[in-house]
């Protein structure tokens, strides 16, 4: 009771209004920068784009709020926003700033000053990072395992430009202390830095109180994936699970080995010899025979190389991350649907969002996740609930009754409309989306049962418009939209649990 009363005191207001005026600014926070086509200087990757609504200033604290976004693309790719989405306008119009960072990526060189090559960034016992100041530069580090050992660097930027933000903040009118962040994919890389291992030394400097992540990972390396990450796989759906079960032959080499061993990048990416002795072991004809348990025993990061060895389990193994260090009154919101054997699939798998709320549980964070279902599933692995929407059936957990709070069930499970009010509902402001629905209300039961009777064997979209008198006279609701309503039930009636 406690919680709910806590809630609704905190209740989103979803309003319709036009939308409002948006500037947006550039703003280079470091020194690198690369050569674009034509051999122009680029500082797009030591940039960020900042937006904020015209004129306009918080209630609270004359400052607004600010969702920070990193943008994913495998630490090899993607830009950060440099013009208005709309999931930029909604958060201006609800009175949000919002953020989208550029970071260096591991496979491109960099320079700074008069054309000197980005230094080696060093990575200590306890995740603190550090130029190089006898000389080396970044093609000086020789790979152990694979690319994402350069993610010292998109760490780096991630702290250079929180550090450039908290030192502009009233300039630029923004509330350090209430920042939301959200990522994709590599995204996820930067935020969780900027959360569970930066902000432990900078607490009273700028504070996270969210994070929306989507296609998430948990922890890394995603490819070339090592012991870590298939210890998830491992006690998840059983170390005798065969690897051919959860992941395809013909993918084989972008999960196990290193598929930039194969790709040109103006680093050595590669580690040939520990590459090719994976491939050989587990890729080739054994591939139809290895279990995950025999993958994760073998797959092994060095954790006791001297120079890296630990500095980058800190990096990377950010369900241990949490357990350490959490931002108080934090709210983390997951979504992950892909469950297929693809590489990518893998790479973005829906058990790593089963994954979240089992490590967030533990370290006692405020989560919302959503995930579909996977090979190997165990019965205590689904949801709390589960909805169908737009041909997924989602598997929902939450120990903070989410779902419960007013105007979340006005919009679609995991879609981009309900991540935005999870950003307002961390952030303390009214919500405006951009075309609000009214709450239809639940259908009552003998509504159900006359969906259930009528139509027991799918076909909903036909089904349910041919009984529509049937079902009005049974109690359905007869307003405009309650026709969608009752087909959405109709499709997941026999997917639907009850809290």
């Amino acid at each position: 009771m406690r919680v709910l009363l806590v809630l609704e005191a905190l209740a989103l207001h979803i309003l319709a209004a036009e939308d409002v005026e948006v500037a947006i600014e550039k703003v280079e926070y470091g020194k690198y920068y690369s050569y674009g086509m034509e051999g122009a200087k680029d500082t797009t990757e030591n940039s960020y784009f900042l937006f904020k609504p015209k004129g306009c200033r918080d209630d609270k604290n004359d400052k607004l709020p600010v969702i920070v976004e990193f943008h994913g693309g495998g630490f090899t790719g993607g830009r950060p926003q440099a013009s208005i989405t709309p999931e930029i306008q909604t958060a201006c119009n609800s009175g949000i700033a919002y953020i989208s960072v550029g970071y260096r990526l591991v496979a491109t060189k960099y320079y700074y000053g008069d054309n000197q090559p980005e230094e080696l960034t060093h990575v200590d016992h306890d995740g603190r990072l550090t130029l190089d100041t006898a000389g080396k530069a970044m093609d000086s580090y020789q790979v152990r395992r694979g690319r994402q050992e350069f993610m010292t660097k998109c760490a780096y930027d991630a702290a250079q430009m929180i550090e450039h933000l908290i030192a502009h903040a009233d300039e630029f009118g923004v509330d350090v202390h209430r920042i939301s962040t959200a990522g994709a994919s590599a995204g996820g890389g930067e935020i969780h830095y900027l959360t569970w291992v930066y902000h432990q030394w900078n607490v009273g400097r700028y504070t996270p109180v969210g994070m929306v992540y989507t296609y998430a990972q948990l922890d890394y390396p995603v490819q070339n994936m090592l012991d870590r990450v298939w210890s998830h796989w491992a006690e998840d759906v059983g170390e005798s699970t065969k690897l051919s079960a959860i992941l395809s032959g013909t993918d084989c080499g972008m999960i196990i080995g290193n598929p930039w061993c194969e790709h040109p990048a103006d680093y050595n990416l590669c580690n040939r010899t520990y590459h090719e002795e994976v491939m050989d072991k587990f890729c080739g004809s054994n591939f139809a025979d290895a279990t995950l348990g025999e993958v994760r025993d073998a797959l092994v990061w060095p954790a006791d190389d001297p120079e890296v060895g630990k500095g980058m389990q800190v990096l990377w193994y950010n369900s241990l991350n949490m357990q350490k260090h959490r931002p108080k009154s934090f709210h983390l919101y997951i979504a992950n649907q892909l469950n297929g054997t693809g590489g990518m699939q893998v790479v973005h798998s829906a058990l790593y969002g089963r994954n979240y709320a089992k490590y967030a549980e533990m370290a006692g964070i405020n989560y919302t996740v959503y995930y579909t279902d996977y090979h190997g599933m165990r019965e205590e692995d689904y949801g709390q609930a589960r909805f169908l929407t737009s041909g997924t059936a989602w598997n929902y957990r939450s120990n903070h009754a989410w779902i419960n709070v007013p105007g979340v069930n006005d919009t679609k499970r995991a879609s981009a409309d309900e991540q935005m009010l999870f950003h307002c509902f961390v952030l303390g402001t009214k919500c405006i989306l951009p075309h609000p629905t009214p709450s239809p209300g639940p259908l009552s039961d003998a509504c159900k049962k006359a969906i259930t009777d009528l139509c027991p064997n799918g076909g909903c979209e036909r089904c349910i418009p041919q009984h529509v008198k049937a079902l009005v006279a049974a109690g359905c609701p007869s307003h405009e939209g309650a026709g969608r309503i009752c087909i959405e039930f109709c499709k997941t009636h026999g997917l639907e649990f009850i809290l």
